[in-house]
């Protein structure tokens, strides 16, 4: 298995910012990054993101990168390499960045990043799904490459007891 390179990125706000592979070693400052989450920056996403959740995510089948500032976690991002015959190089992507540092160009390194592990790999294809109204989201996944593949009418019940739709988007390696 090809790993990504360690890689020490600026902002656009110019702090920098190490982007590597998730280590075991990294688990309690991952938990620490959610925990401290705002309630905006938790919005869209697939909570809990409790330590049971995050224990899961971090399996040895997934492909995962952390981004820290110092020794702070500040950024996660999660290829779940999908393990059945008819999924074969198809992976599903996640990623979740501190608010602190979203709209500064970090998500868009992390999953640049994934994206060039992946085809070092020899993976397929990757694929997600957004809530269409997080549109920071969709636009950052657009920029990686990824292309609107449908939308799912009312298939994310939000914090707000809502229904909103959610659109699958998928990148062709």
């Amino acid at each position: 298995m090809l790993e990504p390179k360690d890689n020490t990125i600026k902002l656009k706000d110019g702090s920098s910012v190490y982007i590597s592979k998730y280590r075991e070693t990294d688990f309690g400052q991952l938990v620490k990054m959610y925990v401290s989450f705002s309630k905006e920056a938790l919005r869209w996403t697939r909570p809990p993101y409790n330590e049971e959740t995050l224990r899961e995510l971090c399996k040895d089948k997934n492909r995962i990168l952390v981004a820290k500032f110092g020794t702070q976690i500040v950024g996660h991002c999660v290829l779940d390499v999908y393990q059945h015959s008819t999924g074969k190089g198809t992976s599903s992507l996640i990623i979740n960045v501190h608010q602190n540092f979203q709209n500064k160009g970090l998500g868009t390194a992390m999953m640049e990043t994934m994206v060039d592990w992946a085809k070092n790999e020899g993976m397929h294809r990757i694929e997600l799904s957004v809530v269409a109204e997080h549109k920071m989201a969709v636009h950052v996944y657009e920029k990686v490459g990824f292309k609107i593949e449908g939308i799912q009418k009312e298939a994310h019940c939000g914090e707000d007891g809502k229904y909103h739709d959610k659109v699958i988007m998928g990148l062709l390696l």
